[in-house]
C-alpha cells in the first residue's frame, strides 16, 4: 500500500493534500484520517488541508495532534471573487504558511 499526497515540502518539510470541494467549516472525518495518515507516514509533524470556502465562511482554527499540526488553506470561491484574486490569496497564504514552518 502506498500513500501520495498531493504536496509534499522538501522530502519531508510538510504534505498538504487538495480537497476539491467546498468546506462545510468542519473538518471532515475522512479528510482528518487521510492528512492524519499521510502526515504520519511521511514522518512530518506538518501539514495542511487545501480546499475551497465560500468567502464569509471562517477558515478552521489550527488544529494540534500529538506531535502534529494540522492547518486549512482555502481558495475563497463565490461570485464576486475574481479566480486570479483568489489564486493569489491562495498562494500568499501557502507562502506564508511554509515560512512560518521553515521558522519553527
Amino acid at each position: 500500500m502506498t500513500i501520495n499526497p498531493d504536496i509534499v515540502v522538501e522530502g519531508d518539510l510538510a504534505i498538504a493534500d487538495v480537497k476539491y470541494k467546498l468546506s462545510t467549516g468542519a473538518l471532515d472525518r475522512a479528510d482528518f484520517n487521510q492528512i492524519v495518515t499521510f502526515a504520519t507516514g511521511y514522518r512530518t509533524p506538518f501539514a495542511a488541508i487545501v480546499d475551497f470556502r465560500e468567502p464569509d465562511a471562517r477558515p478552521l482554527p489550527t488544529v494540534q495532534i500529538g506531535e502534529m499540526t494540522l492547518a486549512q488553506l482555502s481558495w475563497t470561491a463565490g461570485p464576486m471573487n475574481a479566480p486570479e484574486q483568489a489564486a493569489s490569496r491562495l498562494a500568499g497564504s501557502f507562502s506564508n504558511w511554509l515560512r512560518g514552518l521553515r521558522a519553527a
